[in-house]
C-alpha cells in the first residue's frame, strides 16, 4: 500500500538538454514542432532526479510557458524508440521522452548521469507513441492550477482508502509516508509508522516544492 521513494533532488542543466531535444523534435517533423518551439523559448528550467526511479529526470518547467503552451486535454505519452550516440559509451543508446499535456516532461536513458550525448547523432526513424493512462489523476485534475501540475508527477498519483474515505497519493516522503489530498483539496500527511492521517495548515505549493 504504501511506496518507499525518497524526495527529488533538484539540480542544474547538463548544458546540452535544450539543444538535444530540440534537436530531436525538429527531426520528427511538423507534428512535434510546439515542442521545439517551446525549447526554443526557454521552457526547460532545471532538471530533478530521484536515486529510487533509475535512469529518469523530470524538467522543472517555467510556469509562464507552461501556460502558454499547455493543452489540458491531449493525452500523455512516453515517445521510444529513439537513439541518441553516447560519447562516454561510444554507443548509440535508446532515449524516451515523456510528453503530457501539450509539455516535455521528462526522459529517461540506461546509466543517465553519465550519460554525454551528441546531440547531432540521432535516429528517430523507429520512433513511436505510448499512451499512458491514469484515471485517478484525471478524476482530480480539476483541483490543480497549471503551476501545481507542472510540479506533480502523475504517474505518482491514484487512490486509496483509508479508515472509509477516498484519499489520493500525491508524493511520497520517506518511511513509507506520503502527501495525500480529497475532492474538497484538503491536504493530509499520511505516516505509516504509527499510522496517522493529519490535516494540513499548508496549501499544496508548500509541499510540491518543498518535499
Amino acid at each position: 500500500m504504501f511506496n518507499f521513494f525518497k524526495r527529488k533532488k533538484r539540480v542544474q542543466l547538463f548544458g546540452w538538454e535544450k539543444e538535444l531535444f530540440k534537436n530531436i523534435f525538429t527531426l520528427l517533423g511538423n507534428e512535434y514542432r510546439n515542442f521545439e518551439k517551446q525549447i526554443s523559448e526557454g521552457i526547460i528550467e532545471s532538471v530533478r532526479f530521484d536515486k529510487d526511479i533509475p535512469d529518469f529526470i523530470s524538467f522543472k518547467l517555467n510556469v509562464v510557458l507552461l501556460n502558454k503552451f499547455e493543452i489540458k486535454k491531449e493525452q500523455p505519452f512516453t515517445l521510444r524508440g529513439i537513439q541518441v550516440y553516447d560519447k562516454t559509451s561510444c554507443q548509440y543508446k535508446h532515449l524516451e521522452v515523456e510528453i503530457g499535456y501539450g509539455l516535455i516532461l521528462g526522459y529517461s536513458v540506461s546509466e543517465i548521469l553519465n550519460f554525454n550525448p551528441d546531440v547531432n547523432k540521432i535516429k528517430i526513424h523507429s520512433a513511436y507513441k505510448i499512451f499512458v493512462e491514469n484515471d485517478d489523476f484525471k478524476n482530480i485534475l480539476f483541483l490543480f492550477n497549471h503551476e501545481e501540475i507542472s510540479l506533480l508527477n502523475t504517474s505518482d498519483i491514484y487512490k486509496i482508502e483509508l479508515n472509509g474515505k477516498i484519499y489520493y497519493h500525491l508524493k511520497d516522503l520517506e518511511d513509507g509516508d506520503f502527501i495525500g489530498i480529497d475532492t474538497q483539496k484538503n491536504i493530509y500527511l499520511i505516516t505509516h509508522d504509527p499510522f496517522k492521517i493529519a490535516l494540513q495548515d499548508n496549501d499544496l505549493n508548500y509541499y510540491l516544492n518543498n518535499y
